[in-house]
């Protein structure tokens, strides 16, 4: 076998050719035109493949040319059911036409089955759309001097096979142009040529001037149209440099990478000039080239770490998220001089061995209290002489209790047909992480052989995902299977493929919970979850398992947090009085927003500090706006922002700050009013921490016009004690290991009765707030879902669920953990 592109899929070929047509079997025939004129097309060719549940490319079981009147017949065709594809060429223009599945899909993965039997099938014609053009021109945003030798890359949108990108340079007078494009939106991104050592260069950019993949305007080419004037204005550009230290001894630290993040909170991906950088051996790093504007940079430990016995080892750096990280303005000068102190971690270090022999490429995790997967790493895969063959360390952990699993297979690796693996197993030999002993970690110290052994047979469970209303395959999900009964330990997954087709080797044992569910903001499809129960023995296998999708959810989602704000708003809101804009980098001032937003009566919009991006701006116009409530000082929202709000149609700016998140809250509190209050904790060192309970209260909060205060676990500021004042009753959201009983005492002690909603986890906690909606009249049938992992997309539903009379529940993005089955 070997692997051909075929117009914009990969294709397995197989021995098939027109030769064929003395084979028995069946036959398929049809007609292919031209899609816009109905003539005929006299070249190409029409294959007929066969879609493997299991294989990642089609195979193509035979074809058959053109004729000169469009007409084609493939003979030699096994019965079964097939996709068929049509691709053509015009000679007499030199162009081609873009390929297309039958009856009228962009792509094979997306085509109807064709069912062949001992007769011939005919009447599977085609009307091909002739490729389309893009032309454009390169130039310095300063001079206006074309930039010959750009780099153009067309990354086409919403493809689900594998496709390639098409790609150009520019000539002498900075002009490009991209022939045969099959019609479609496409994402573009200019490269102004390699970098030498030393020089600024201009900084790439996607179109239109976008600093991202993520935020990248769509260009949409039209079946044999030229689309013309697709422009980049490159501006110069600049750098950043600085240094990573050991925040205990100001030691450089190398193998530290740093990640530059735009205004919108969107990663600088790296290109052919924008490389993440990563601290040498004196902790010193530079990222360039980057336009004008401001960002925040993400520090991630990358190092190797050693894990043969007797190897130094150092434990790692814990992360520190762009978020807490200040903003950093670049203009033409280069930026130097930033250090970053970063606090040691911990780590775990242990062998995989099966039957007492070593195993490598194992994938290793440890999982916090949440069930979420914390750090992730294969076992080496060495000679077995090698000592270091089957080991692992897991480093740059947070000091807390972990447990620890292993995996014969990584939840990313593709289906196989390989036989049985071995069961899921966890430290101390257990089958769950309830019955797992804890490892503990601590700052700066190696807690060595957690030895973990695959020595229980594992399941193989194997199935397809269907649409409940068509029957039609599904492809793209995510199927997960775990044991029944613990819905917070991390799944064995995989996705479905494009025939709908997943298997999973090394499932557990026993009764087991299978669940296909959205993977996530990347997912092709937006499907309701849907779950069954089965029961695979010790070395048993399944291969039955169909689960039918239905209930298609709605997914208000944007290339970044900021237009995932505005695709909430415009979901819910046709017009509205007024905003509430808050920063999109940093959550403690927007945490209380949600309930005066819904006292205003419109959304909760982001913004970067700096400048209104043009989507919010946009926003505000469509809505009619004519009040905006800004959360934050200057110094969080920039006068620039109020300024924009005003251009954008605002007559008043209603400014509402203190001088920490605790005075904002009470501020927001007294523009709210009420006898009572939710009361969740709003700060903590861990930056995972401090948000999640107040972000699953804000939508109860809004439904039921109260304020939101915030505390910290041990104590209460003044600023919440003086604004709870007068107020009968105080809800507290978090159980006392968010907000600690000396502070519900000290509540209570002002004459307000405290009650609490509490889950063992965020998302029990986020359970719990959703009962208490459904019971004070929310309507559970209108239900949003939000990642518990981060806060923005979260904080910006709850003031929407609030408007429809919904509920607002956390989940892991992508375990559905927090089950909705809870109300």
């Amino acid at each position: 076998m070997r692997l051909v592109i075929l117009g914009w899929t990969l294709v397995a070929l197989v021995a098939a050719s027109p030769a064929a047509a003395s084979s028995p079997g069946g036959a398929v025939s049809g007609v292919v035109v031209d899609a816009q004129t109905g003539a005929p097309v006299a070249s190409g060719r029409v294959s007929v493949q066969r879609l493997d549940p299991l294989e990642e490319f089609p195979e193509q079981v035979a074809f058959a040319d053109l004729a000169a009147d469009g007409k084609y017949r493939v003979t030699g065709v096994p019965p079964g059911a097939y996709r068929v594809v049509a691709e053509g060429y015009d000679a007499a223009t030199f162009t081609e036409y873009a390929e297309k599945a039958w009856p009228d899909a962009p792509e094979v993965y997306t085509g109807a089955d064709v069912e062949v039997t001992a007769a011939e099938r005919t009447g599977i014609d085609f009307a091909l759309d002739r490729t389309g053009e893009l032309h454009g021109r390169v130039t310095d945003a300063a001079t206006g001097a074309p930039l010959p030798s750009s780099q153009v890359t067309a990354e086409p949108v919403g493809r689900t096979g594998y496709t390639i990108a098409l790609e150009a340079g520019s000539d002498g007078a900075g002009r490009w142009a991209i022939g045969n494009v099959p019609p479609g939106a496409y994402r573009l991104r200019f490269s102004a040529g390699y970098l030498q050592p030393g020089e600024r260069g201009h900084a790439d950019q996607w179109a239109f001037a976008r600093s991202s993949r993520a935020s990248a305007d769509h260009v949409v080419v039209s079946a044999g149209a030229a689309r013309r004037g697709v422009d980049a204005m490159m501006a110069p550009a600049s750098s950043v440099s600085g240094a990573v230290t050991d925040a205990e001894t100001g030691a450089p630290v190398p193998g530290i990478c740093v990640t530059a993040h735009d205004a919108s909170g969107s990663a600088i991906e790296p290109g052919e000039n924008e490389f993440e950088a990563v601290t040498d051996v004196a902790g010193a790093w530079r990222v360039r080239p980057l336009a004008t504007g401001v960002y925040r940079f993400a520090y991630t430990d990358c190092s190797p770490a050693p894990v043969g016995p007797g190897a130094a080892f150092d434990t790692g750096y814990l992360p520190r998220p762009f978020t807490d990280g200040p903003p950093v303005t670049v203009g033409t000068a280069p930026v130097e001089g930033l250090t970053q102190p970063l606090d040691r971690g911990g780590a775990i270090r242990g062998v995989v061995t099966r039957t007492g022999r070593r195993v490598p490429n194992a994938c290793v995790a440890a999982v916090d209290a949440d069930g979420g997967v914390v750090a992730t790493r294969r076992t080496v895969a060495a000679a077995d002489s090698d000592p270091a063959n089957g080991g692992y360390v897991l480093g740059s952990l947070p000091p807390g209790a972990y447990r620890v699993r292993v995996t014969e297979r990584c939840e990313d690796d593709e289906p196989t047909r390989e036989p049985l693996s071995a069961a899921p197993a966890w430290y101390t030999n257990a089958e769950t992480a309830a019955t797992a002993r804890p490892v503990a970690v601590r700052t700066g110290e190696l807690t060595p052989d957690v030895d973990l052994a695959l020595d229980r047979p594992g399941a193989a469970v194997e199935g397809r995902v269907v649409d409940v209303g068509t029957g039609h395959p599904v492809r793209g999900l995510c199927v997960q299977i775990r044991s029944a009964g613990h819905p917070l330990e991390p799944p064995v997954s995989t996705r479905t493929t494009a025939a709908g087709g997943w298997r999973v080797t090394g499932a557990p044992t026993g009764e087991l919970t299978v669940a296909a569910v959205d993977c996530g903001p990347d997912s092709l499809t937006s499907y309701a979850p849907a779950t069954t129960t089965v029961t695979v023995t010790e070395g048993g296998e399944r291969a039955d398992v169909e689960l039918a999708v239905g209930e298609r959810v709605t997914r208000a989602a944007g290339p970044s947090r900021v237009e995932t704000a505005v695709e909430i708003s415009r979901l819910v809101f046709e017009t509205a009085p007024a905003v509430v804009l808050a920063r999109a980098d940093d959550y403690p001032d927007a945490l209380a927003g949600a309930p005066l937003a819904a006292r205003a009566g419109g959304p909760l919009l982001l913004s970067s500090t700096d400048a209104l991006p043009a989507a919010v701006a946009a926003e505000i116009r469509r809505l009619g706006a004519r009040t905006a409530y800004l959360l934050g000082s200057a110094d969080a929202l920039a006068t620039s922002v109020e300024a924009a709000a005003r251009a954008a149609g605002v007559d008043d700016v209603v400014r509402i700050g203190g001088a920490t998140r605790y005075e904002t809250a009470a501020l927001i509190a007294e523009h709210i009013g009420g006898d009572g209050a939710y009361v969740a904790e709003g700060g903590n060192a861990d930056p995972a921490r401090g948000w999640p309970d107040a972000v699953a209260v804000s939508g109860l909060a809004a439904a039921q016009g109260r304020p939101l205060l915030l505390v910290e676990r041990d104590r209460l500021p003044e600023a919440t004690q003086a604004a709870l004042e007068g107020r009968a009753s105080a809800t507290i959201a978090g159980d006392e290991a968010a907000v600690s009983s000396a502070v519900a005492d000290a509540i209570a002690g002002a004459d307000v009765r405290v009650d609490r909603l509490a889950g063992a986890t965020r998302y029990g906690t986020s359970a719990a707030v959703a009962a208490a909606s459904v019971a004070a009249g929310q309507v559970a049938g209108r239900l949003w879902l939000a990642t518990g992992r981060n806060w923005p997309d979260a904080l910006a539903a709850g003031t929407a669920a609030a408007a429809q009379g919904g509920v607002l529940l956390l989940v892991d993005g992508f375990a559905a953990s927090g089950a909705p089955e809870a109300l």
